[in-house]
């Protein structure tokens, strides 16, 4: 009857810790989706400050460009022609 019972509670012991893995997998899980709703909110149409996407990658070419372009002036003959 003892063993049944170590038996029992081991059975048990191993049943609550796949149930608290999987509990954890599904927090998890349930984080990566709340944190993609909250960037997609910023682009979302229903949202009344969403970014403007093509004024946002206009503005970001723009910067990468004035960016690229004085990387340049910083260029040095030791610098093996790499930009960066």
């Amino acid at each position: 009857m003892g063993c049944l019972k170590k038996d029992s509670y081991i059975y048990q012991s191993k049943e609550l810790e796949i149930m608290t893995q999987e509990k954890a997998d599904l927090i998890n899980r349930l984080v990566e989706i709340e944190d993609e709703i909250e960037v997609l909110w910023d682009y979302h149409p229903e949202n009344p400050n969403a970014v403007d996407v093509v004024d946002r990658f206009n503005e970001l070419q723009k910067l990468a460009g004035s960016i690229e372009s004085y990387l340049e002036t910083l260029w040095s003959p030791e610098d093996n022609n790499d930009l960066i």
